[in-house]
């Protein structure tokens, strides 16, 4: 190795890193192994061994896991709206039938004020054998296009909310820049200017600063070729 080359950083080092940021943006229902290999994946490539790169390296996995969750629960949402249409279809189909089923055995018992005919129970009968098979056609059923068109309308709202969150997600991942370090700002660091300099041409895009002279929140491939 030359002596202008930079050695990847050690699995000791990256991992030191890891833990100094606290535990990692992983919710119950998450698994923190998945987010703990999310960000050596990313790191583990380098070229530039200093925080300022594990730093946007911690930041991108951030908000690649944070778009993956808001992705998930957009399906989640409206599956969740089929499923409670769904329970409510067959509570209702349910209750029904037990109160034809009760009427019924008043009427056999001759606790109902009206006449237990045999035309009377015969209906009722029958309204209990049809609901039942209303609810056997229930539980067999399975969502439709038009269904989930239902479900997106009802929770339009909430995508919405979840649509603005993957949006600020991807901005900070892949700023609409692309890096130059011939003419950056003013305020961009030495640190700074020197590491875009590190970046082959081919591997710069969607990379920018913010006011502070922090680098934007993006994909960046300085890895070695």
């Amino acid at each position: 190795m030359s002596s202008k080359e930079i050695a990847p950083l050690s699995e000791e080092e990256l991992r030191r890193f890891f833990l100094s940021m606290g535990s990692p943006p992983v919710l119950s229902t998450e698994d923190p192994k998945a987010f703990e290999e999310l960000f050596f994946d990313i790191a583990r490539p380098l070229k530039n061994p200093d925080r300022l790169s594990l730093c946007l390296v911690w930041e991108i996995a951030v908000d690649t896991w944070s778009n993956a969750r808001y992705a998930r629960h957009e399906t989640i949402a409206v599956t969740r709206w089929w499923d409670k249409f769904h329970d409510s279809q067959l509570v209702s189909a349910r209750t029904m039938k037990l109160t034809y089923e009760e009427s019924l055995r008043k009427q056999a018992a001759g606790l109902t004020a009206y006449s237990a005919g045999a035309a009377q129970a015969a209906e009722l009968q029958e309204r209990i054998d049809n609901t039942a098979k209303d609810i056997a056609a229930i539980i067999a059923r399975v969502p439709t296009e038009a269904d989930f068109n239902q479900a997106l309308r009802a929770n339009a709202d909430f995508l919405h909310v979840l649509d603005q969150l993957k949006n600020g997600a991807n901005r900070r991942r892949f700023s609409n820049c692309v890096l130059d370090p011939v003419g950056s700002p003013e305020h961009m660091s030495r640190t700074l200017r020197s590491f875009a300099r590190e970046i082959p041409w081919e591997m710069r895009f969607c990379t920018g600063f913010n006011k502070s002279g922090k680098y934007s929140n993006c994909l960046l491939k300085y890895l070695n070729t």
